[in-house]
């Protein structure tokens, strides 16, 4: 008896063994992880029961109900004729002579008088003035006015109120009059009767679900030194599989971790599919479009290229371009702006750089042969939500320059 017991410990022992949520994998090097993650939960269903029991029920029936009600009848009543009466106006308009001042102003007449000559001169720094005969001064001066009464004659319109009045012949007025009348009427009510009866209730009850994640891993690693790193898996109760990432490289790295999961779900247990992509890049690397140097290559009224370090995710670089041009007092005067997307430009790759080719007919850009334009061009990395480690650095570089294309 010992000995089984013995034996279905031990049992129980391996089986608690061999059921991880959890696992820790430390990456050096290889190209693929597989592995499965148990986790056993404890879930509350329910199934339903009958018992017995009371219920209750209306039963109709009648019963006689008097009173006073309000009812109405039809009263008429002959309004005898009259007048009706309103005031309106009369407009009566007439002419009448008024005067209005009129006013003229005689000619200009020229006025003169004698007045001492003046004749100055500076001596020693000082100015000295004496009199030297006489000079006429003249001025013109306005002419007199001389006003008058003008008449005119203007139309003068007033209301003339008269009183009118209409005859309404005599007219037959009806209204409802209430009045309170005794009735007996019979009304259906209803009275509560118990009666035996079965229900049926929701009982609660344990089941043991198992989830099983089967969980594959690719590893792609861009570092020129092995990238090293520790991965933490966790299965939940819900079936997900959600990895942590601990860097540790002897040169520092990114990780970009692409994950695609299904969950199927059969009641009681749960089978988890899962799907990861992990990759190492180096940082510096990754950083190098913005902290090396950037170089026009070439320029022209179609087309701008740039030559930068080499580019390894394309889709995490935006590019933002401005275009000024200065007209004569403002006149011919261009300005353009615009933030370019992967797509709204082409890129080229050799041994160690990118190429960068900005098309200005495809974003927009109308530029002129022979015009000199200034330049300013900023490289922008957004890395996609697949980073799960921090970067910690400036992630933009601008620079200025201007051509004459």
């Amino acid at each position: 008896m010992k000995k089984l017991f013995l034996l279905l410990f031990m049992c129980c022992v391996v089986f608690s063994a061999n059921a991880e949520s959890t696992k820790v994998i430390n990456y050096d090097g290889q190209n693929a992880d597989s592995f499965e993650l148990d986790l056993e939960t404890e879930i509350i269903r329910y199934r339903e029961e009958q018992y017995p029991s009371t219920c209750t029920r209306q039963i109709p029936y009648t019963e006689q109900v008097c009173g006073y009600e309000t009812r109405y009848r039809q009263q008429c009543r002959t309004e005898p004729g009259h007048n009706v009466c309103r005031t309106v106006n009369d407009q009566v308009c007439r002419n009448e002579t008024r005067t209005r001042r009129q006013c003229t102003t005689g000619p200009d007449r020229r006025v003169c008088r004698t007045v001492p000559n003046h004749v100055c001169t500076t001596v020693n720094g000082q100015r000295q003035c004496r009199q030297q005969g006489t000079r006429q001064q003249c001025s013109n001066e306005t002419g007199p006015q001389t006003c008058r009464d003008v008449p005119y004659t203007e139309r003068v319109c007033r209301n003339n109120p008269r009183r009118v009045c209409d005859y309404e012949p005599p007219r037959q007025v009806c209204s409802s009059v209430p009045y309170q009348e005794y009735l007996c009427r019979d009304v259906t009510r209803y009275r509560s009767e118990d009666y035996a009866c079965t229900r049926t209730r929701q009982v609660p009850y344990s089941v043991t679900r198992k989830n099983v994640a089967d969980i594959q891993i690719n590893y792609a690693d861009q570092n020129p030194n092995t990238s090293s790193a520790e991965l933490s898996f966790l299965l939940d109760k819900a079936g997900n599989v959600s990895l942590n990432v601990k860097e540790d490289s002897q040169t520092p790295s990114l990780v970009f971790v692409n994950k695609k999961q299904s969950i199927d779900n059969n009641d009681d247990n749960l089978n988890t599919d899962t799907r990861f992509n992990i990759s190492f890049i180096a940082k510096d690397d990754y950083l190098a479009p913005l902290t090396s140097a950037i170089d026009v290559s070439s320029a022209d009224q179609n087309h701008l290229v740039l030559k930068i370090a080499k580019l390894l995710k394309k889709d995490d670089l935006s590019i933002k371009i401005k275009i000024k041009k200065k007209g004569f007092i403002g006149i011919g005067s261009y300005k353009f702006e615009k933030v370019l997307t992967p797509g709204q430009y082409t890129t080229a790759k050799t041994q160690g750089n990118t190429f960068l080719d900005i098309d200005f007919k495809n974003i927009g850009a109308e530029l002129k042969d022979g015009k000199k334009y200034d330049f300013e061009v900023t490289l922008m990395l957004k890395p996609s939500a697949e980073l799960v480690t921090p970067v910690r650095a400036e992630l933009n570089k601008t620079i200025n320059f201007d051509r004459k294309l």
